[in-house]
Parts: C-alpha cells; sequence; structure tokens
C-alpha cells in the first residue's frame, strides 16, 4: 500500500491507522446496533465483510484482481481482521 500512496511508509502508516479509528467508528455508531448477535461473534461478522470488501473492491482498485495473493497472506488477513473486529466488540461491549 505504501508503494501506491504518494506520501510514503509514515502517511501510508498514518492513513492505514486513521481508516482504522473510522471503521471502529462506523461499527460502534451504525453497524453494531443492527447486529443480532450480542457476542464476539458480531466483530468476527463484521471483520469478514471488511475482508471480502477488500478482497473484491479495493485489490482491483490497487491493481489487483478479485482474491489476489497467496493463500497464506489472505489467511492471515482474515485472521487479523477478525482479532480486529472481536477486540472492536470486546471494547464496545465493556464501556
Amino acid at each position: 500500500l505504501s508503494r501506491m500512496l504518494p506520501f510514503g511508509q509514515p502517511g501510508s502508516t498514518l492513513a492505514y491507522f486513521g481508516l482504522g479509528a473510522i471503521l471502529a467508528y462506523a461499527y460502534g455508531a451504525y453497524v453494531r446496533a443492527h447486529m443480532p448477535n450480542r457476542s464476539w461473534l458480531r466483530g468476527v461478522f463484521y471483520a469478514v465483510v471488511l475482508f471480502f470488501f477488500a478482497q473484491m473492491i479495493m485489490m482491483p482498485l490497487f491493481g489487483y484482481g478479485f482474491f489476489m495473493g497467496p493463500m497464506p497472506s489472505m489467511v492471515g488477513m482474515l485472521l487479523g481482521m477478525s482479532a480486529y473486529g472481536i477486540t472492536l466488540e470486546y471494547l464496545y461491549g465493556h464501556k
């Protein structure tokens, strides 16, 4: 991602962090209230939706095809996003 954005590694890291904060706010403000289950599975469901959005929309926008990349990196991305979603649900559930 940092090679595709014009502001280098530090700017790309900041953009990635900002996107994570925006998605966390969107989850807490809009998405969480409309999900039926009240457990960590809500976070995993949100993460899976983000994963498919990234693979089907964002990857082609950055010049890759649908679901491009080796399988281990895709599994790693899904696990990382799942950890993000579970953390969001935990933090919003304990406020």
